[in-house]
Formats: structure tokens, sequence, C-alpha cells
């Protein structure tokens, strides 16, 4: 795993401190189905399906985006969902701000930052899959719009700081 010991450590704390000691994260009791080692060793085939789908980036960029984002699995959005990226609902919702037929959605409160650096609390619908799979197959689409351009070329130049920051 030498892309994860290269990572800024302390963007990693951070990230994992503030995602998962709230509402989101934390909301319900979750008796954990997965430490990091087992994380990875699990859904490894589909992070590396994922970094070839996307021109060959490092699985392990895309395996450090998903433990921060589910807590390695463990968040609820993650366990119950199948949703390991924290994917919003977007262009799944209505205009009612509901999800469209055929699309399935869950409505989660998270904790998102103010410009000042305080953290708030508000609900929002996140996409919900059918299996891993189905959830890399999302990711893969969303990273590939062109908005994500930019992280994605960072990443496949090595620059797994720049590749967060991106996105």
């Amino acid at each position: 795993m030498s892309w994860l010991t290269k990572l800024p450590e302390r963007w990693l704390q951070f990230r994992l401190s503030w995602r998962f000691s709230g509402t989101f994260g934390g909301r319900n009791p979750v008796i954990p189905k997965h430490d990091m080692t087992s994380f990875y060793a699990t859904f490894r085939p589909e992070f590396e399906r994922a970094g070839l789908l996307l021109g060959g980036i490092a699985w392990e960029l895309i395996a450090t985006q998903a433990a921060v984002e589910s807590n390695f699995g463990n968040s609820a959005l993650a366990y119950k969902d199948n949703n390991y990226f924290g994917l919003t609902a977007g262009s799944w919702l209505g205009i009612d701000g509901k999800p469209k037929p055929g699309k399935s959605c869950v409505n989660y409160p998270t904790k998102e930052q103010n410009p000042d650096g305080t953290f708030r609390t508000e609900n929002r619908w996140f996409r919900k899959f059918p299996s891993m799979a189905a959830c890399i197959d999302n990711y893969v689409y969303v990273l590939g719009l062109g908005i994500y351009a930019k992280a994605l070329e960072r990443a496949r130049a090595g620059d797994a700081t720049a590749f967060f920051q991106e996105l």
C-alpha cells in the first residue's frame, strides 16, 4: 500500500475525525464489519477495476477515498446502502427534491463544513446501490464527467494530495 503511506496522515485523520464524529457516521450504533485490513482485502478487486476504468489511476487512491467516506465500510450508508463514496443523489432527484422514478435514494443527516470552519448538520439525499460493483460503476461515471478532469489528471501523474484536493 505504498500510496497510502505517502498520503498526508493529518489529512486522513482530519477527514475521519470530522466525518464520523457526528450524525452521519455515528447516527446508529454500528457493529464494525471491516477494519482497515479486511476493508482493503475485501474490496481491492473493485478498486483495481475502477482504477483501470479511470485510465490507470492507482487503486489505492480510490480505496482511500472510499475508506474515508465510509469509515472503512462501517457507515450506515456503506453497509446498508452500498454507497462507499458518499455519492449524493444530485441528478437522481426530480424538481420536487424527491428521487426520480427508478432511482433509489436514501436520506441521511450529514455534517457539512461552513466557510468559517465550523460544521452544521443537514439532511441530504444519497444514492443507494444494489452492490459495491454498482457503486463503483457510478463512481467511475461521476469521476468521468468533465468537472473532475483535473483530479484525474493529477491522479495519473501520481500526485495523491492534488487528486484529493481537486475532488
